[in-house]
């Protein structure tokens, strides 16, 4: 019987540790085991004792086992897609913020009735359709209309106790409306995942996130955050978009993050998630630069990520949680039965490009139905890592499922691989956690 490296097993420069990106699992190896990994990295041999602890980790496989690895991977994958639905819902597209690098145009107001309804029907009808089944609630700024938010909401959790599919109610909010009273309105319909942004410290983030009036946010954020996460079970998710393109800036948000934010938030433990994110250029039409594209500017970005981690090692361990979890680098976009609802009841796939014609795929009937352009959805949906014969051999076929960003292999007709795939090795290499070993 012979054995072969592991197809979603990726090594660190020098063959210091190996990391399966499907599983998450991280191995160090001997000196022994890098000798062996070389002669395997020409082919296939048959198994010696030395391989039962790589198989044991899965950075070997038995190469007849390989064809039944992939009909699993496939199977698990299929799984994921089908049994699934999401409907993000605009109830405003006005904000009160004009941040420095927002895409949408503010047009569209308030949510009619016909279209509340609208909705409600559609989730009282697909609620039993799907194993899982999420809501969330994005802008404009949503949280002008929390009153629309509550009543589509509510219903939401009604049908999740009649039907009991597993979903969860999200907000991406800016965060400058969570008052007392917004916050007892979210809590009553247990909406208690939510997201804001927060771009570094007052002088970085009041130039970048500021109201229609050109005034900072920074303060009321942060308070209003605070206030939240003690009288309610909220867990939030803290979004920095980090500017990579300046050095400035982010060694300022990197020193905020570790001498402030981290500090401030320990006591709540997982209810806060700091995310890091690459500000990008984005258009009514287009997206570019959703993927850092060079490597100087990765650097940068993992400098500022790695300070979330407690120690080196764990830096490491984050990420190849993050690569290993099922659809973690897909985009909602890609995804059947996934639709995002404008204000005015408007079907998009994408909350970005608005105004792309292969984008606006329909709209949503007065009974609930969806009129949908089969031919537009489908340029979404159709190629995927079950379908494009690339990325069905990926070793990221699990987390991106060649959907990292259906946008751009729509405009630039390749596939959408995302960051973690395109510098690997560097972010493995990358010098806090490569050498702690």
């Amino acid at each position: 019987m012979n054995v072969a490296i592991h197809p979603n097993v990726k090594f660190a420069k020098g063959n210091e540790f190996a990391l399966n990106v499907a599983t998450g699992v991280i191995t160090y190896l001997s000196n022994e085991h890098k000798k062996r990994i070389l002669e395997l990295k020409d082919g296939e041999s048959r198994i010696e004792p030395i391989d039962i602890s790589l198989l044991s980790n899965e950075v070997l496989i038995i190469k007849n086992h390989l064809e039944n690895h992939k009909i699993n991977l496939e199977s698990k994958i299929s799984d994921y897609l089908n049994n699934a639905a999401a409907i993000c819902i605009m109830p405003t597209e006005k904000c009160n913020f004009r941040c420095t690098y927002c895409y949408e145009s503010f047009e569209k107001g308030k949510m009619g009735e016909n279209t509340i309804n609208s909705i409600i029907k559609y989730i009282q009808k697909n609620a039993k359709l799907y194993n899982f089944f999420n809501l969330s609630w994005f802008g404009g700024e949503p949280l002008l209309q929390y009153q629309i938010i509550k009543r589509i909401s509510q219903e939401f959790r009604n049908q999740q106790l009649l039907n009991k599919f597993t979903g969860s109610i999200s907000v991406t909010t800016n965060g400058s409306l969570l008052t007392e009273e917004v916050v007892r309105e979210l809590s009553d319909v247990d909406i208690n995942l939510i997201q804001i942004s927060i771009d570094g410290p007052p002088e970085i983030h009041d130039k970048q996130r500021i109201t229609y009036n050109q005034k900072g946010t920074y303060h009321t954020i942060l308070a209003n955050m605070e206030y939240a996460l003690r009288n309610s079970n909220s867990h939030f998710t803290l979004r920095i978009n980090l500017d990579t393109t300046n050095s400035n800036n982010y060694k300022a948000v990197a020193d905020w993050l570790e001498e402030d934010i981290s500090k401030r938030f320990q006591e709540f433990g997982t209810r806060v998630e700091i995310r890091v994110v690459s500000i990008w250029n984005a258009t009514n039409t287009s997206i570019e630069g959703i993927c850092i594209q060079d490597e100087e500017r990765l650097i940068k970005y993992l400098r500022v990520k790695s300070i979330l981690s407690k120690t080196n090692n764990q830096f490491l361990e984050q990420y190849a949680q993050e690569v290993s979890q099922i659809g973690s680098l897909a985009c909602y976009a890609g995804k059947p039965n996934h639709y995002i609802v404008g204000s005015d009841g408007t079907l998009y796939k994408c909350t970005v490009a608005l105004k792309l014609e292969d984008n606006i795929l329909g709209f949503i009937k007065e009974n609930g139905d969806l009129s949908i352009d089969e031919t537009k959805e489908a340029k979404w949906t159709k190629l995927n890592s079950l379908t494009d014969p690339q990325c069905n051999k990926c070793s990221f076929s699990q987390s991106c499922m060649g959907i990292h960003c259906p946008l751009t292999r729509m405009q630039t007709n390749s596939q959408p691989c995302p960051t973690h795939k395109k510098f690997i090795d560097s972010i493995l290499a990358f010098e806090p956690y490569a050498h702690s070993h």
